[in-house]
């Protein structure tokens, strides 16, 4: 009778096979794309991400006051324009408001 082997794990091979799979498309994908050459593709290039600038709330207050936005709608654009995310509460916000 045949011992079986026990020291081979099928998923993790099964993994490692999936993630080199997923590298190989992502750089496919960035040639077909036109973002890299295939060389550097071959070396490990990566584009660079460029980071949207992030308005401060005084940009945000001011800006919102320009365009006639009231009180009391002047925190809900604040929460759209954080992506609801604000950093501080309404009380905080409309002094900030009030002052731009």
């Amino acid at each position: 009778m045949k011992k079986l082997d026990t020291t081979h794990n099928l998923f993790q091979s099964d993994e490692a096979e999936k993630k080199e799979r997923r590298v190989f498309f992502g750089i496919r994908d960035r040639v077909d794309r036109g973002e890299t050459t295939p060389e550097q593709a071959r070396n490990g290039w990566k584009p660079e991400v460029k980071m949207p600038k992030v308005k401060s709330a005084h940009e945000i207050a001011s800006e919102l006051k320009r365009k006639g936005c009231d009180r009391k709608e002047s925190w809900s654009r604040y929460i759209q324009a954080t992506s609801l995310r604000p950093d501080m509460d309404a009380k905080d916000w409309y002094k900030i408001f009030d002052e731009a």
